[in-house]
């Protein structure tokens, strides 16, 4: 699909915007992100705005929901840089799922964004799902293996190994786990620069066994 995102920061605020075309040819896709980029721009317009009378109140309200009460509070060795509600449209467009206009038992979703301390161009990100069943959660970490053959399998501890499946996809380290009817998904990647593969999977790990061991239902 032909797809164009645009990156842009207002104060403390970083914003990404991505478009997509979900039915243009291969053969086109050159002119269709051509055709794209007006209306992407525009989008951007109006978002920057948006920040910029943000940027002129005081305080800033967060929506709050299940989900993101179930967020780690804080990571070691991070600093967090947001947090923000999730709906099932949104999280299928963080993982470019073009295809899907449904998302079986989905309650609610939280996403949170830490800036590793010790290497700066990478984030690890945690985002907690709620679902209306446990079967449910349990079902959607099954999906993460086969959605993605060609990724490297990661290797996990004991006290989580049973529960949790990981993956390195070309330098984009996740990890899935069921809680319940909740499940966890962090993320480590380097949307700032490149990434130290062998320090993130240590990081991914060790961050994903302490956010599972200290999570409560």
């Amino acid at each position: 699909s032909a797809n164009l995102t645009y990156r842009f920061a207002v104060g403390q605020y970083s914003v990404r915007l991505t478009l997509f075309s979900t039915t243009t040819p291969e053969a086109d896709l050159a002119t269709a992100e051509q055709d794209l980029l007006p209306q992407l721009e525009s989008i951007a317009i109006v978002q920057h705005n948006k920040l910029v009378d943000v940027l002129t109140v005081a305080t800033v309200t967060v929506s709050t929901n299940t989900a993101i009460e179930h967020l780690p509070e804080s990571l070691a060795g991070a600093t967090e840089l947001g947090t923000t509600t999730v709906n099932f449209i949104e999280w299928y467009g963080i993982t470019y799922n073009l295809e899907s206009d449904e998302f079986p038992g989905f309650i609610s979703g939280g996403l949170r964004r830490w800036q590793i301390t010790a290497r700066p161009d990478e984030v690890i990100e945690a985002t907690v799902i709620e679902f209306a069943t446990a079967d449910q959660a349990t079902a959607f970490v099954k999906e993460l293996l086969p959605s993605l053959p060609d990724a490297t399998e990661l290797t996990l501890p004991e006290t989580i190994a049973d529960s949790a499946d990981a993956v390195n996809n070309n330098g984009f380290l996740e990890l899935q786990v069921a809680q319940g009817n909740f499940v966890i998904d962090l993320s480590l990647f380097a949307p700032f620069g490149s990434i130290d593969e062998t320090a993130a999977v240590t990081d991914l790990v060790n961050h994903s066994e302490t956010v599972v061991t200290n999570f409560v239902e």
